[in-house]
């Protein structure tokens, strides 16, 4: 897939859809360590299926962020549009307390790309001296606004991926945007960076 329209490079900053009317909110896998999962690893003894949490129930949607480490969870219908793009990999998830209709995957994003345009975007990092992370001194702490370069985002050669030093962050090229919502899936928000 190519970053390409017309003449411009776009890629858009993936979240869930808050205002998603009775919508369901997704907790914790169980039994493995959020963290690793948000760096897109999977336990050196992978399973085939993970528990997965759910805060609360309601209406499933096509794609969720679980509450506590923000993991895509995507359905079967958005798992066939990403198809195999390179730096993602999907585990199928059973939910422990909802009998959902259709499967459910969890996006693990391998993917990390240092993109970041600094010189447009509003920032915070975390200093040496935090007093809660100090060893994520110069990683982001936090955007007020995201601009992405997007030759170094080309360049990667990935069409989904999070960023470099802010790993909550996932972004999707143009293409990658129009399969979704061509394929009507729910949930989405897209909002260019």
């Amino acid at each position: 897939m190519s970053a390409y329209i017309g003449e411009e490079m776009r890629y858009f900053r993936l979240t869930d859809q808050i205002d998603f009317k009775d919508r369901w909110y997704l907790g914790d896998v169980s039994g493995l360590d959020g963290w690793e999962l948000l760096a897109g690893r999977m336990p050196d003894d992978p399973l085939e299926v993970v528990d997965l949490e759910v805060e609360r129930d309601g209406a499933a949607m096509d794609f969720t962020l679980t509450e506590g480490f923000a993991l895509p969870v995507v359905s079967a219908k958005l798992r066939k549009v990403l198809g195999d793009l390179g730096g993602a990999r999907f585990v199928e998830a059973k939910f422990a307390s909802k009998s959902a209709r259709g499967s459910y995957f969890i996006m693990l994003i391998e993917s990390k790309v240092d993109c970041v345009d600094e010189s447009q975007s509003e920032f915070e990092k975390f200093a040496p001296d935090d007093p809660v992370r100090p060893d994520l001194a110069g990683a982001y702490k936090g955007f007020f606004k995201l601009v992405v370069d997007k030759t170094k985002a080309a360049a990667s050669g990935r069409s989904v991926f999070r960023i470099a030093r802010y790993g909550v962050a996932i972004v999707v090229s143009a293409d990658v945007k129009q399969a979704m919502v061509a394929a009507q899936c729910s949930g989405i928000v897209f909002d260019e960076v």
